[in-house]
């Protein structure tokens, strides 16, 4: 995964500009401009600008995109059986996942809390977590990007 730490403004310009692509292309622009070949620099300088405009534009939209999910953990149900009047002596605090695919049931990991103070601790972590929760509303997918999908499921459901 290619991770890079997201710039901000006149460096986030200057980065999606400074590939060899563009250079290159400036290169010739500018040559095309010493030899006054004004119709040639006009038609590359336009490809340099869209060229950084479009990957700005795109960049910007995926950053925007990852930083919704970058906070949610996964789809995890949690099983409460007791209240919190009723702490007592032992807590167990676990993962187990149903994989959609193959409907096996993994357990990631379990922890058993034992004594009464580390109980009351985890019970007020999990409800703090719980507090600050919120749930992850997804944008609905555009007109293309749906016709895209079910042409993909129909073509590869006659492979």
């Amino acid at each position: 995964m290619n991770t890079r730490s997201h710039c901000r403004g006149g460096w986030h310009l200057w980065h999606c500009y400074a590939n060899p692509f563009n250079l290159l292309l400036t290169t010739l622009a500018v040559v095309s401009y010493l030899t006054e070949d004004a119709g040639a620099t006009i038609v590359i300088g336009l490809m340099v600008v869209l060229s950084t405009a479009i990957r700005f534009v795109q960049e910007g939209r995926s950053h925007r995109a990852a930083e919704g999910p970058k906070s949610m953990v996964g789809n995890k149900a949690t099983v409460l059986r007791s209240t919190i009047e009723n702490v007592g002596d032992t807590a167990l605090a676990g993962s187990a996942n149903l994989d959609s695919r193959s409907l096996f049931l993994t357990y990631e990991l379990m922890i058993a809390f034992h004594t009464t103070d580390d109980v009351r601790r985890f019970v007020d972590w999990f409800d703090a977590e719980r507090a600050a929760a919120h749930f992850y509303v997804a944008d609905r997918p555009g007109l293309v990007r749906d016709l895209a999908e079910g042409m993909l499921l129909w073509v590869g459901f006659q492979l």
